[in-house]
């Protein structure tokens, strides 16, 4: 996705699912990690807030915590 800096940005999964635990990581455009979260929006929910130095494309993988090899 396109960002601009300066601007917040929430990313977050809702309403899972029977048995989803989600997890959100976060790239730059380059794919270097930013961040990740798992269980960060309430039970098995997952929460980003991400306000970026810097405009450009960033890129988002959401998953399965169980898929994850964690």
């Amino acid at each position: 996705f396109s960002a601009t800096a300066g601007a917040s940005y929430r990313i977050e999964t809702l309403n899972l699912a029977t048995g989803a635990d989600t997890v959100l990581d976060l790239y730059q455009q380059d794919l270097t990690p930013i961040t990740s979260n798992d269980d960060g929006n309430g039970g098995l929910a997952s929460l980003i807030v991400f306000t970026p130095a810097a405009s450009g494309q960033y890129y988002l993988k959401v998953h399965n915590y169980w898929n994850s090899g964690d």
